[in-house]
């Protein structure tokens, strides 16, 4: 019975560490996202105050 008791108290230490490395896995996941967004969103900002279209950057790749 001790011996059940051990292991279930390990297992709820690992799953509850596991939880909290997730949590910040999430969060680090949702800042670069949002910044991200706000990258694209300056890219684009850039590309009108210039008067370039998204089109215009991709035929002079090719």
């Amino acid at each position: 019975r001790r011996k059940i008791q051990e292991i279930n108290w390990r297992r709820k230490q690992e799953q509850t560490a596991a939880g909290k490395h997730l949590k910040e896995l999430e969060e680090t996941w949702v800042s670069l996202v949002g910044k991200n967004y706000e990258i694209e969103q300056a890219i684009l900002e850039l590309e009108e105050a210039l008067g370039v279209s998204p089109e215009d950057m991709n035929s002079e790749d090719q």
